[in-house]
């Protein structure tokens, strides 16, 4: 049964621990909602899902019960102690304690090595669905996109600010940026539902959101890097023209000249660029 959050406390108390906001714990205890996370995927027994942020074992499971493999990471002893208690008798859950990134910009080899070899065993999609700590959502989420096995999907509580980051487009201004470029660029996002703090233990200072994402696989992990860099590259200097966002060392009017010919106007600000366009500019730039 998914844990409310009287019964989160109480195991909590029972190894002396209480959440911690260094790790962005902030329990989801709307029992309904977090059924609507899982629901929201369509898991079958076929999937593999990876958790992020597991605590108590909660979401946990509720995932063991729809998928057929789980593997469940979380940064703090005192979860992966009592996580594991819980869901001792689920023989699909697999429990890693460990920081989910290895550095910003790379997931834990351990954690990637475990997913490589439960993919071997199912036959369906490798997930992501979890309540996600606030402080590693965006890195999280960007970087698993060019990591083998491909990610087919997600479903995730974040912040409401990072929800509408992911769902954003040139014309909402300072939101768009690298994170909706690159789900966009590679999947169908939606924001599946709204929630507002009470929804959480600690309740957080601000709304959080359910997101959902749909991989098309239209994009090779080296095409996603490409777009990667060139995101960085153009969106770090947003509001300045694309001709003068470009790195030195290279030839300036050649790849002026190129934008020209793929339709871009190499003096529109770089925040302006549609995900389409970022696309193109990512295989000029390369």
């Amino acid at each position: 049964m998914p844990h409310t959050k009287q019964h989160i406390q109480y195991l909590l108390s029972q190894v002396n621990s209480h959440p911690h906001h260094k790790w962005g714990q902030n329990f989801l205890i709307d029992l309904n909602l977090m059924q609507l996370v899982v629901d929201s995927i369509d898991i079958t027994k076929n999937d593999l899902v990876l958790e992020v942020g597991h605590g108590t074992g909660s979401m946990t499971e509720l995932l063991s019960d729809a998928a057929g493999k789980v593997i469940a990471v979380d940064i703090d002893p005192d979860m992966h102690t009592i996580a594991r208690q819980e869901l001792a008798s689920r023989d699909n859950v697999q429990f890693i304690h460990t920081d989910i990134l290895a550095k910003k910009s790379e997931i834990s080899p351990e954690v990637m090595s475990a997913v490589r070899c439960a993919k071997a065993s199912v036959s369906g999609r490798f997930l992501l669905v979890a309540n996600l700590p606030y402080n590693v959502a965006s890195p999280l989420m960007i970087n698993l996109l060019t990591e083998t096995p491909a990610l087919d999907g997600m479903c995730v509580t974040v912040q409401e600010e990072v929800a509408d980051r992911m769902c954003a487009g040139p014309e909402d201004g300072g939101v768009y940026g690298k994170i909706s470029v690159v789900l966009q660029a590679t999947g169908k996002v939606a924001k599946v539902r709204t929630l507002k703090p009470g929804s959480f233990w600690p309740a957080p200072k601000v709304n959080s959101a359910i997101v959902s994402w749909q991989a098309n696989h239209a994009l090779s992990k080296a095409e996603i890097e490409l777009l990667k860099s060139a995101a960085d590259i153009l969106l770090g200097k947003r509001r300045k023209q694309i001709q003068s966002c470009l790195p030195k060392g290279v030839d300036k009017q050649d790849i002026v000249d190129r934008f020209q010919a793929a339709g871009i106007d190499p003096q529109l600000r770089a925040e302006k660029l549609s995900v389409e366009q970022f696309n193109v500019a990512s295989n000029i730039l390369a």
